[in-house]
């Protein structure tokens, strides 16, 4: 009876054990699969939208000729500092080259429309302040009004990849439309110290300014053809002045002057459409 149950024993671990230790041998001499990498060569296009903080910070003035420069009546600079935020949005065009499975280098173009807009008013006469064209301010009100209608930028990228994912640092040059109204509204007594000139006036100006952009992005491959990402762009376009000039007293003029620098935060989400869709390649 001894001898049969060992012979059974030997008989089922022999039928157990087989399978098992064949399959264990067959995942041993299977070779294991190349990890795939996302290729991200090729055209894109694409759309964008999210948040623009500008800051337009420098000096207004207003500047009555009727006066001597060495007069303190002749100037009234005042510092000003505008950092409104706005919505913004556009598209894109780009083109990628995979120059190795880990790196990827890429150019970029794109046109944003704002809406970022400030707004502010200030004394003429450097004996008052407040912005009532009405006792106890009785010499005028300047006011000044601004904001970028659109910037655009052209960007060299050059990320590296992990998994379907490209994290990116981007720069180049940047352009706005930067936009601007000066006035003035001196309907109680005049404008500035002494002036009894009563009158009401005002400018818009909106000019081309060029500078340079850089920031940082993360795409990510979410199916087929598509992607989506994520960017923080700084954008500088240098300094803007803007001027109003109307008839002063006493045969002068009297101005308001608007010079500030122009900086925004961009922070944006997009979705990219690549012709031909990403290539599953492998190391």
């Amino acid at each position: 009876m001894r001898r049969v149950l060992l012979s059974a024993v030997a008989v089922a671990a022999a039928l157990l054990g087989t399978p098992v230790f064949a399959a264990d041998m067959a995942m041993k001499a299977a070779p294991l699969a190349a990890p795939a990498y996302t290729d991200w060569s090729g055209f894109y296009v694409g759309g964008n939208v999210g948040a623009v903080g500008e800051h337009a910070s420098g000096t207004s003035n207003f500047v009555d000729t009727a006066f001597a420069p060495a007069s303190p009546f002749f100037a009234n600079p005042q510092s000003n500092s505008l950092s409104p935020w706005g919505v913004i949005g556009g598209v894109q065009v780009g083109y990628n080259w995979q120059i190795s499975p880990r790196f990827v280098l890429g150019v970029e173009g794109d046109f944003d429309w704002t809406s970022s807009s400030y707004s502010f008013c200030r004394q003429t006469d450097i004996r008052f302040t407040g912005c009532l064209d009405a006792p106890p301010n009785i010499d005028g009100v300047a006011s000044v009004s601004g904001g970028t209608d659109w910037i655009a930028t052209a960007r060299g990228r050059a990320g590296v990849t992990f998994n379907q994912f490209l994290l990116y640092a981007t720069g180049g040059a940047a352009w706005g439309a930067v936009k601007s109204t000066e006035s003035l509204t001196c309907l109680t007594d005049g404008c500035g110290a002494t002036s009894t000139l009563r009158l009401a006036a005002s400018s818009s100006n909106t000019q081309i300014k060029s500078g340079w952009t850089a920031g940082v992005g993360l795409e990510g491959m979410i199916w087929r053809n598509w992607s989506v990402k994520g960017e923080w762009l700084y954008v500088d376009l240098g300094n803007a002045t803007d001027t109003l000039v109307t008839t002063g007293n006493r045969g002068g003029t009297e101005s308001v002057v608007w010079s500030r620098s122009e900086h925004y935060n961009i922070f944006r989400v997009g979705l990219n459409y690549h012709f031909g869709g990403p290539a599953a390649a492998h190391y």
